[in-house]
């Protein structure tokens, strides 16, 4: 069994110097320069998700992960203070109307060596349970351009040209602007909104101004001018192995439709094919969500200009025994086609195979041998590994077997040719390893191979609200794994 508590180091935890208490959902990649690079959301308002303070940390190691980098916050919002205060364990205390980045995503472009980050953004007070349906985005001129409206408004009577100036729906210009952090000026001089603090009194929760000016951002409450209640991806990118990024670039306009209410990220890594007739092409799993969270079905967007433009794939229909395919991981198989595994709410990982590079998929199937937690299921990390096991190519996959969310396995799937046309390839799940024992919480996760070729697994070693110091990295040689 894995004496977890022994071999595991903390790349994110409570003593790094960023004021934070609260680490969840783990994103990670190994760059083709041997540089491993991890994100996660940043919860400084306590572990629940959006509406909260939640922010998108991120660190690197150059030694396999054994040693790693002071975290840095990519993405950032200062409309609430980043708070430090230990809540409650169980408690339902978290942060109400700050904008927050949650569920990173990561993925390198090995041929320009560009790292991507992907995030869900939600504007101040909203989270998936409440966002509104739609894109935020209109079209003006053949442009897509930022839908706002003025704070006191209920009414979407402004744009955002693609130069940052504020214009009226009949085209006239406002003397305001946004910079490419989408921070409000006006007449060219940046706008300031006052900071805000949350203060704990019993079960209650008060929004109090600290007195702090920060830049005015149109994702913020407290905004002269406000974004559409809705889910948003964005990105920022490093040519430099996470150490800066980008300006973030919203690519809701390219993939989101009108119809969609939420549309948010896998989590974990997105990958590159090597292969077949969409070699080149980047790939990231995301899935969409309907009111009321009745429908979860996961899909892909893709790049095929390096990141320059992108566009929503496809996704597996399923029948009423899987339920929903939602929070899902992708990888490629030997021809360069694409394989998902998806978190269902049926005791099992689905699956489901596409032919064209994610852009459309066969129907998902359960996968016997890959037990998921019970209950609403757990979000699952693929991995395509980079060499052969006795002989054939494989998979390796990693979730929490037992409910709720405890028991966490890696589970290794050899590859073989099936001649059947929805499903290609066959996998023989003929090795798993316990990461946690039965008795013992494993919720999100996510694999890399790493330089020195061992699997290195960052995970959350807990399954309850308000919990310090419980997200792990780990790594086994192939060996290990295979129990020799």
């Amino acid at each position: 069994m894995n004496d977890y508590k022994q071999k595991a180091v903390m790349p994110f935890h409570s003593g790094n110097g960023l004021g934070c208490n609260y680490y969840r959902i783990p994103a990670m990649i190994t760059s083709r320069q041997g540089v491993t690079i991890a994100a996660m959301d940043a919860r400084f308002g306590g572990t629940h998700d959006s509406p909260n303070k939640l922010d998108t940390a991120l660190c690197t190691s150059s030694d396999s992960g054994k040693t790693w980098s002071k975290p840095i916050l990519p993405f950032h919002f200062r409309d609430y203070e980043d708070a430090s205060a230990v809540l409650k364990p169980n408690g339902a205390l978290c942060t109400k109307k700050s904008a927050s980045t949650i569920d990173p995503c990561l993925l390198e472009d090995a041929q320009t060596g560009r790292i991507f980050l992907l995030v869900d953004l939600f504007p101040g007070g909203f989270g998936s349970p409440q966002a509104k349906t739609g894109t935020g985005y209109v079209e003006i001129d053949g442009e897509q351009c930022l839908l706002l409206r003025k704070k006191g408004s209920r009414e979407f009577q402004y744009f955002v040209r693609p130069d940052g100036i504020v214009c009226t729906m009949d085209r006239k210009e406002t003397p305001y602007s946004l910079n490419d952090e989408y921070e409000l000026l006006e007449n060219g001089k940046p706008l300031t909104v006052c900071q805000r603090r949350v203060q704990y009194v019993g079960p209650f929760v008060l929004n109090k101004r600290t007195g702090v000016q920060v830049p005015m951002n149109v994702f913020y409450a407290d905004a002269l001018f406000c974004v559409a209640l809705t889910s948003y991806l964005f990105l920022r990118y490093s040519d430099d192995q996470g150490k800066t990024w980008s300006k973030p670039i919203s690519i809701n306009p390219m993939v989101k439709e009108q119809r969609m209410r939420v549309l948010v990220t896998g989590p974990g890594c997105g990958i590159q094919l090597k292969g077949g007739a969409h070699a080149g092409r980047l790939l990231f799993p995301v899935y969409n969500v309907t009111k009321g969270f009745r429908t979860q079905e996961c899909m892909t967007i893709y790049s095929d200009d390096h990141g320059g433009t992108w566009t929503l794939g496809g996704g597996p229909r399923f029948n009423s025994s899987i339920g929903m395919m939602s929070e899902s991981q992708l990888v490629e198989l030997p021809d360069g086609s694409v394989q998902v595994f998806a978190r269902t709410k049926a005791g099992k990982i689905a699956t489901a195979h596409s032919a064209d590079g994610g852009e459309s998929f066969e129907n998902g199937k359960l996968v016997p041998e890959l037990p998921l937690t019970g209950g609403a299921g757990c979000q699952v990390s693929a991995l395509g590994y980079d060499g052969l096991i006795d002989g054939k190519p494989a998979v390796l996959i990693s979730a929490p077997a037992g409910s709720p969310r405890k028991n966490g396995m890696i589970h290794i799937g050899l590859i073989a040719q099936s001649g059947n046309q929805e499903m290609p390839y066959t996998f023989d799940w003929n090795y798993r390893f316990e990461v946690t024992d039965c008795k013992t919480d494993f919720a999100y996760s996510c694999l890399t191979q790493l330089p020195n070729g061992e699997i290195g697994i960052l995970y959350e070693q807990d399954n309850t609200p308000q919990t310090i110091d419980t997200t792990y990295f780990q790594s086994f040689s192939m060996d290990a794994l295979m129990h020799k």
